[in-house]
């Protein structure tokens, strides 16, 4: 069975119920840079799981939200203003993601509300895999993951276009847009001479 057409029966099953919102939240994460030799397989699961996957899942449920002027919750990442080194694959993927959404809220007008949520760093099972205590100790106080689902359940109910959780991450992007050279310097200066050596050598 192909992805399309399962994704299409389980979207189905899920419409048929009465639920008026719904969370699009696949993801695949791993440090894969376009600076070391490409595995195009890892290349294409990133986008068929991240874009993809949010593109086959929300066009399905689209006509019964409509119906029942139900939401949209878009589980993105601020990795797509926080371009991290080591994961341009997975940061591309996002903001794929996010840019597809954005375009369907300014379609859908007030038929279907989408609130896309860019979590940071949050202390789940993936920051704990890729983001190591030794690694993240000058970094601030993640938030919990029940912290998140509390801040993204009122997001939702209050119609809002974007949340970032934890919220100190949301002053990240307008250091991004205010002062480019000194975000990329240092995301370079932290995150990159932290990585293991191999990687510093390709990037």
């Amino acid at each position: 069975m192909s992805f399309c057409l399962s994704c299409r029966l389980s979207i189905t099953s899920f419409t048929s119920a009465s639920a008026s919102s719904f969370i699009s939240a696949s993801t695949l994460t791993s440090f894969i840079s376009a600076s070391t030799p490409i595995n195009y397989l890892q290349l294409y699961n990133f986008l068929d799981i991240n874009f993809w996957g949010s593109v086959h899942s929300t066009h399905y449920a689209v006509p019964h939200l409509r119906k029942s002027k139900g939401k949209i919750v878009v589980i993105a990442s601020a990795a797509q203003w926080l371009s991290t080194p080591g994961s341009s694959f997975y940061n591309a993927s996002k903001a794929a993601q996010i840019s597809f959404c954005e375009t369907l809220r300014t379609e859908f007008g007030q038929d279907i509300g989408i609130t896309i949520v860019t979590p940071g760093l949050i202390e789940s099972e993936m920051t704990q895999e890729f983001l190591p205590e030794d690694q993240v100790n000058w970094m601030p106080v993640a938030e919990t993951t029940k912290g998140c689902a509390k801040a993204i359940l009122d997001s939702t109910c209050s119609g809002d276009m974007y949340l970032t959780e934890p919220s100190w991450m949301k002053a990240t992007f307008w250091i991004k847009i205010l002062c480019p050279e000194v975000f990329e310097w240092c995301l370079r200066s932290i995150i990159l001479n932290n990585m293991p050596q191999t990687s510093k050598k390709d990037a």
